[in-house]
């Protein structure tokens, strides 16, 4: 199951790593979009993509799916997150 789940998140590009990475951790689009540093809206197409290449519905599956893949954050992240306190804070989660 781990080669298979690695093998779906490589069908991403970098940034669409960065984002499910991101969107896995409970964060909303607008925070999400502030610490990439680009606009919500970019952030809503990217999930779409992730969605789509993935074949997946929600932030919980693409958790799932990271888990799966072995992007444990302590032992093996995929890439360094840390959650910041004003990200968690209100904003828009879809």
């Amino acid at each position: 199951e781990r080669a298979r789940a690695k093998q779906l998140f490589e069908k991403l590009s970098p940034r669409e790593r960065e984002v499910a990475q991101l969107v896995a951790t409970g964060l909303p689009n607008k925070a999400v979009a502030d610490r990439l540093g680009v606009s919500e809206q970019n952030i809503k197409i990217h999930r779409s993509n992730i969605y789509a290449k993935l074949a997946l519905r929600s932030a919980v599956e693409i958790r799932s799916l990271l888990d799966s893949a072995g992007a444990d954050e302590k032992k093996n992240p995929l890439i360094t997150l840390q959650v910041l306190p004003e990200d968690v804070g209100g904003g828009d989660s879809s």
